[in-house]
């Protein structure tokens, strides 16, 4: 089975990945599975059971200047945890939105 990331193109709404998994055996699409609000993942490597498989993501903030990009403030880096049953669990690197440097703070 090989696993291929790709974005979802739709200017209307919120970014959206897609993880296509394909048989090798007759290149059929055998399942896909939804990111939400994620515009790049890169690196996917399922368990050797085939429980879950793990990805790595970026979320960008499209409303903040990328002059804003040495601080960090642009892109939040994350791991995607794609489960056998279609769940997806999104673990970001970034602190809490709560935690970090709003307007109000600067």
């Amino acid at each position: 089975m090989v696993a291929v990331t790709d974005v979802i193109a739709d200017i209307s709404r919120a970014f959206v990945s897609e993880v296509t998994s394909i048989e090798t055996d007759d290149a059929e699409v055998a399942d896909r599975h939804v990111v939400a609000d994620v515009n790049l993942m890169m690196g996917v490597a399922w368990h050797p059971g085939g429980d879950f498989a793990l990805t790595t993501l970026n979320r960008t903030k499209s409303l903040v200047p990328m002059t804003r990009l040495l601080q960090g403030w642009t892109i939040t880096n994350g791991l995607a945890v794609i489960w056998k049953d279609g769940a997806v669990d999104q673990v970001h690197k970034s602190r809490h939105p709560a935690h970090c440097c709003g307007p109000p703070r600067i």
